[in-house]
């Protein structure tokens, strides 16, 4: 979880960051963490909608119920809680650089 929070938290790279929630969205699958999982699919579908990171369904047969140790309270709680503040930004902040950079790509070309 610490590795795919870093890589959402200073990649520049959209791709890496939509693979790295995307990622993080089977983990927490996993874990049964639907509240943040919920979070992260409506950011991706609100914020690039019809990609290869938006999934179709809501893979509801895929989230398992299991007990949260003290350890994960502790240590993985503080973890997600800072993908949900700090994800929103930085998704909006790589997509809209990647449409400027379209942009200037094809105001070269014209």
């Amino acid at each position: 979880m610490k590795f795919l929070s870093n890589r959402i938290s200073f990649t520049n790279d959209l791709d890496e960051l939509l693979s790295s929630l995307r990622t993080m969205t089977r983990w927490l699958e996993i874990l049964g963490e639907v509240k943040y999982l919920q979070f992260i699919r409506n950011l991706i579908r609100k914020e690039v909608p019809g990609t290869f990171y938006v999934d179709e369904h809501d893979r509801e047969n895929f989230i398992l119920e299991c007990k949260k140790s003290d350890y994960f309270r502790i240590n993985v709680e503080p973890i997600l809680t800072q993908i949900k503040e700090i994800a929103p930004a930085r998704l909006q902040l790589l997509v809209h650089a990647a449409f400027e950079d379209k942009k200037r790509v094809q105001h070269r070309i014209e």
